[in-house]
């Protein structure tokens, strides 16, 4: 991408975003079941498929007598498990990417289904890792840092030798720097999906200047409505029907389609802001 020039800071009308963010689910659904559908129907297969191997294999461990053997049939679950978040995380990002063109380049899904794993869609999985990953494994660090560090940090909040109060304070200041960093950084996956050629990311550092706790309060207006609908409505709703405690396959369905749909609209707000606060301030040098 060709340099740019750096505009004047400005504001992420959150409110609006997050409202465009619902709206766009509601106005364009025929786009959105067909992003999501396949993938959505790879994601169950693959639960279905963790679920048969780790009863197997448990099936397997009870019918072995010797420790040692059992601890070799152990791994498989593990592995069963970490195939499930696999095709978890490729599904979701297939469909993120497919939501993020929808929106920013008004792409319409071609055929039935938007059945695409391409090279973009893998770099934007693989992206999403080593992000998360560094930026929960920084928290992690110092956290770590401040419980098992050397006596010089034992005045920091966090220290083990630190009130419960001055930890809670410590723990959560720590919690609330890591959410501003990842909200400052979090317009590159917009960018990853629509974009061709290299993603700087101190432009999207300067581009959110002054906005890392709008996007922060915008990402948790898309996710807590849906938690407190699932913790206050669904779940009871669900240990009170006999329906779904009968069939169990009817409450995956219901739960990954939640989940499917909250990533949605997580996607949809993330790429109004990347266009207000991207888009619009970049000009040509």
């Amino acid at each position: 991408m060709a340099d740019v020039k750096a505009a004047a800071p400005r504001a992420l009308p959150v409110f609006r975003a997050v409202g465009e963010a619902y709206g766009l689910v509601l106005r364009r659904p025929i786009a959105l079941i067909k992003i999501i559908w396949f993938w959505f129907l790879v994601v169950l297969a693959g639960s279905y498929l963790v679920n048969w191997i780790e009863s197997l294999a448990l099936t397997v461990v009870e019918q072995v007598t010797t420790e040692d053997a059992r601890s070799r049939l152990y791994p498989i679950g593990l592995t069963a498990e970490f195939v499930n978040e696999l095709i978890f995380l490729l599904a979701g990002c297939a469909v993120a990417v497919g939501w993020h063109s929808v929106i920013l380049l008004q792409e319409d899904v071609k055929g039935i289904a938007h059945v695409v794993l391409s090279r973009r869609e893998i770099f934007y999985c693989g992206v999403a890792v080593l992000f998360y990953a560094s930026v929960y494994g920084a928290a992690a660090s110092v956290f770590a840092l401040y419980y098992f560090g050397s006596d010089a940090l034992h005045s920091l909040p966090l220290s083990a030798s630190g009130s419960f109060a001055l930890k809670l304070a410590g723990l959560a200041s720590l919690s609330f720097l890591v959410a501003y960093l990842l909200s400052r950084m979090i317009l590159v996956f917009p960018a990853l999906a629509v974009e061709d050629g290299p993603i700087s990311l101190r432009r999207f550092w300067q581009r959110t200047r002054g906005n890392g706790w709008r996007l922060f309060g915008g990402l948790v207006c898309c996710i807590l409505p849906v938690g407190i609908l699932i913790g206050a409505v669904i779940w009871p709703a669900f240990d009170n029907s006999s329906f779904f405690v009968e069939y169990a396959v009817a409450r995956e369905w219901l739960a990954a389609l939640i989940v499917f749909v909250t990533d949605v609209i997580t996607v949809g707000f993330v790429s109004v802001a990347y266009r207000e606060l991207v888009l619009a301030q970049d000009k040509p040098a």
